[in-house]
């Protein structure tokens, strides 16, 4: 407390310090006398003589406060007298305001720095050991929530988010895994064609019946294989020419 005045009858007509500030010296005269509470510090009362911590949970960046302000979501605080707040670590959280611990992700999920919920891995990507989202290697794909990634087999790709395996389409085959475009799938071969999708092998498209023939690449429908012509045969499947008779 501090007086300008003379006559004063009684010690609370002393004038009291506001709050957010203090006085530990007596027989103070002027207002300048009640000194800001520091940072990290406050004073919701007048007339003290100290401040106080601010709790755990929250901070005070400015000097001369009366409240402490509360750490918001996703922050904490574990210590007294703090300027900032400290980001909750990756995976870790807290979706509430005035914390002084953050909680931990589940095995399955993670987070950023700061967070206010944990969250499973995008598709396309795969829960590392240090708890990190990793996208997917070349030729291997996730689905959302994945721990780890799967190759992509011979006859597929991987999609451009390594997301899922593709199929090479109809006419075409691809004999290798861990592909990673259309390109990477081949044409039917002579005498052959295929209807189908993912297939795995040049021999998994299929041939042309004995008794007829193609010389086209990528044929989609058994109606690409022609007929041997008179005075011709082909007795083997799958060739791109037939014979003529002897």
């Amino acid at each position: 407390r501090y007086s300008s005045a003379v006559g004063v009858s009684s010690a609370l007509g002393c004038n009291a310090c506001s709050a957010g500030k203090y006085s530990n010296e007596e027989g103070m005269i002027e207002e300048n006398a009640c000194k800001d509470c520091l940072k990290g510090h406050h004073q919701d009362a007048p007339g003290n003589e100290t401040c106080v911590k601010c709790s755990v949970g929250q901070y005070m960046n400015e000097n001369g406060a009366v409240n402490c302000l509360d750490c918001n979501p996703g922050l904490y605080e574990n210590e007294e007298a703090q300027l900032m707040c400290k980001e909750c670590p990756i995976s870790n959280y807290t979706d509430q305001s005035k914390q002084k611990k953050c909680i931990p992700c589940d095995n399955d999920e993670t987070s950023e720095n700061g967070s206010t919920f944990c969250t499973k891995c995008d598709a396309g990507q795969f829960m590392s050991t240090n708890k990190v989202c990793t996208p997917c290697a070349l030729g291997t794909v996730s689905t959302y929530g994945e721990s780890s990634c799967t190759n992509c087999t011979a006859g597929y790709y991987s999609s451009d988010d390594n997301a899922t395996c593709v199929g090479c389409p109809h006419g075409k085959y691809l004999d290798q895994h861990l592909q990673t475009s259309l390109e990477s799938c081949r044409n039917c071969t002579h005498g052959r064609y295929s209807s189908a999708t993912g297939v795995a092998s040049a021999v998994g498209c299929n041939a042309c019946s004995a008794g007829k023939y193609s010389q086209e690449v990528g044929m989609i429908q058994e109606l690409a294989c022609k007929e041997c012509g008179i005075g011709q045969h082909q007795d083997a499947p799958g060739n791109d020419t037939c014979l003529n008779c002897t």
